[in-house]
């Protein structure tokens, strides 16, 4: 009698889901909340990254040389995946880049805390350098955005001596680095507080002040995301299954809060702040975007 009522069940379950499988138009089908959501979350690097993070970029940085300087925030959060295995082993680290104004997120990707994350994540911000010429990112403590990102966006400077000539950022963009805690017992010279890693363009402007230099902004998006995602919660042993379940969370939530939500800060959505985004979407309209090719 059990298994009865439960093959029934199980056949009116399907029956529903097909039935919002319905096509209106020949050769095409309507597909349903679930399985457009699935679509959404499982595509490569998430659907939205593609379809709108990445195809109206040009739109969020049309001014060019004309825009201004754009700051940006770089920290990391991270949690456990699978098991308690050691910080240096996990691929929980989260690297969260945010523009400060608009409390946009560029990038949320998670993964093993080494040099081909970071390197993926600042990809973004190289697509920003070439299109603005002018930007500046800000670190806490951590000194590989900073490496990562010289590496990948600088230029030679050639003054017609003789000897190598010197390696700085491109023009117009500055790294600056917050060095926290005590440093009394390091051997050696110590580092001032606020500190410039990498040589900068001269021609570049300097005019970041000591007193904005901090990612504050970004250490409160990280504590909200610990309160919104189960797995980033602290004293507890919700890890998360797997690195590639964890992205997904993560591709979600950077849908929401850039393209849904309003901040409580700015009033506004950060998408329609930064001019992405005339007005901010609805979950039907996010719902009903056409797959990206």
């Amino acid at each position: 009698m059990k298994q009865e009522t439960f093959r029934n069940k199980k056949s009116s379950f399907r029956s529903k889901f097909l039935k919002n499988q319905e096509t209106d138009a020949p050769g095409r089908k309507k597909p349903g909340h679930i399985r457009l959501s699935n679509k959404i979350v499982q595509s490569n690097q998430g659907l939205i990254h593609q379809y709108l993070g990445f195809k109206i970029f040009l739109r969020a940085n049309r001014q060019g040389d004309e825009a201004e300087n754009r700051c940006h925030e770089g920290d990391e959060v991270y949690t456990r995946v699978r098991k308690n295995a050691p910080p240096d082993e996990s691929i929980g680290w989260t690297v969260v880049l945010m523009d400060r104004a608009s409390r946009f997120i560029w990038e949320l990707r998670c993964g093993r805390k080494d040099r081909k994350l970071f390197k993926k994540a600042l990809g973004t911000l190289e697509r920003l350098v070439n299109q603005t010429q002018n930007l500046s990112l800000i670190m806490d403590g951590e000194r590989r955005y900073g490496n990562v990102l010289f590496d990948i966006c600088h230029e030679v400077i050639r003054n017609g001596k003789k000897g190598r000539p010197r390696k700085t950022l491109k023009k117009g963009v500055k790294v600056r680095v917050k060095n926290k805690g005590s440093q009394s017992h390091k051997r050696g010279p110590k580092r001032s507080k606020y500190q410039a890693p990498h040589p900068e363009h001269p021609d570049t402007v300097q005019d970041l002040k000591n007193g904005d230099i901090h990612a504050n902004h970004c250490e409160a998006f990280n504590s909200s995301l610990r309160r919104r995602n189960s797995t980033f919660r602290r004293r507890t042993n919700t890890y998360a299954k797997s690195g590639t379940g964890l992205q997904r969370t993560l591709d979600v939530y950077w849908v929401v809060h850039n393209f849904l939500r309003s901040h409580f800060t700015t009033k506004q959505v950060p998408a329609v702040y930064l001019g992405i985004l005339d007005k901010a979407l609805s979950w039907k309209e996010l719902l009903a975007l056409p797959m990206a090719a």
